[in-house]
């Protein structure tokens, strides 16, 4: 009983150690240690700043709500960490209605979707080099962004227990616990008319958000 006090009291200290301006700190120190030893920026500047920036971003939580095209741009940076995790296995392609990056969406909604094409599509199929693609337009009073994916498909068992779980707001457990995530967030803010859906067949798998057509983000 007192060991497991003391491993209880040690996770307390260690969590109250490193907070987030430690963080900051280390991560700005190690980017002037490599400026300095190589003469100027390098990729490892590169990615320290990226990295670095979306944690800054998703700490913040006075902002929820954020232009799309703000969450666009925390999503290419986390496109491009992930590539350069991965040797480049996968290209990026954007389709954005012009129209659509001053509507406001939900923050974070991409990156969870993104990791599932990652995780779940592109790297389930060994030595495989894919793309994930982002498309977003207006349909009537509504927003709609696309997510799609190459490589392994969702098996149609697995799509129906996903699009029931969305459609009747369950709680994230198991794998797709990001998507799930996504859906609750929009219908908890937007209502239950909006969210997500996902559909797999020839090789490509597509999550697709609905939203209402919002350009206030106060």
């Amino acid at each position: 009983e007192q060991y497991t006090q003391l491993k209880h009291s040690q996770a307390a200290v260690l969590q109250s150690q490193i907070n987030p301006h430690f963080i900051f700190n280390v991560l700005h120190t190690i980017s002037l240690i490599d400026i300095n030893q190589n003469g100027e920026s390098t990729e490892i500047t590169h990615i320290i700043d990226m990295l670095s920036h979306l944690l800054r971003a998703s700490m913040n939580q006075k902002k929820y709500i954020i232009p799309f095209e703000l969450e666009l741009a925390y999503t290419d940076e986390y496109v491009a960490l992930q590539n350069i995790k991965y040797c480049n296995r996968f290209s990026y392609i954007k389709e954005i209605a012009p129209e659509t990056l001053s509507l406001c969406v939900i923050k974070f909604i991409l990156q969870p979707i993104v990791e599932n094409c990652i995780n779940h599509g592109i790297l389930a199929l060994p030595k495989f080099n894919g793309y994930i693609k982002i498309k977003s337009y207006l349909s009537g009073k509504n927003m709609i962004i696309e997510v799609s994916n190459s490589g392994a498909e969702v098996s149609r068992e697995k799509l129906i227990m996903l699009n029931d779980g969305m459609n009747k707001n369950l709680s994230p457990e198991g794998s797709h616990i990001g998507l799930l995530n996504v859906n609750n967030r929009i219908k908890i803010l937007f209502g239950e008319e909006y969210g997500c859906h996902i559909a797999s067949s020839n090789g490509t798998t597509t999550v697709t958000v609905l939203l209402p057509q919002n350009s206030d983000d106060d």
